[in-house]
């Protein structure tokens, strides 16, 4: 639902981070011990990036792990620890969360892992902090 966005936007963001960050990681190690020992490429960074909001992809598996959970006033986003199933609403709430974070910037968060081969703070700080749309820096409640 569009109008949760907003509730679920920073937690989302959080998990794009740690999921790429893991991601970039896995992809630099299987790189460098494969029989070729080829190098890893911003390009093959960018093919993660560009699938972390598709749930049809191994990267972007996480969003059928959570569900979308009211507690008292907030909404929260819970790892399901293997009760999962298809993509719902509240799954295509979070891919709608994921896809406005990473959208257009696709291309600069590649560069930020391939480049400084961020560690998951400095990413999410990357991602979900720094302005102009950061998606944690609003608080709930304010416009946007």
């Amino acid at each position: 639902m569009r109008s949760d966005l907003k509730y679920v936007k920073c937690q989302v963001c959080q998990e794009v981070a740690k999921v790429l960050t893991r991601e970039a990681n896995t992809l630099r190690e299987e790189k460098a011990k494969g029989p070729k020992h080829l190098p890893l490429t911003e390009h093959d960074i960018l093919e993660k990036v560009e699938k972390v909001c598709d749930v049809e992809t191994t990267e972007g598996e996480w969003l059928i792990k959570h569900d979308l959970q009211e507690t008292e006033d907030k909404l929260e986003m819970v790892f399901m620890d293997g009760n999962f199933g298809s993509c719902g609403t509240e799954c295509k709430t979070m891919q709608a969360a994921c896809q406005g974070i990473v959208g257009d910037r696709d291309t600069d968060i590649a560069e930020a892992l391939f480049a400084g081969q961020m560690k998951r703070a400095a990413l999410s700080n990357f991602l979900c902090n720094s302005k102009p749309n950061g998606a944690c820096l609003k608080k709930v409640g304010t416009d946007g």
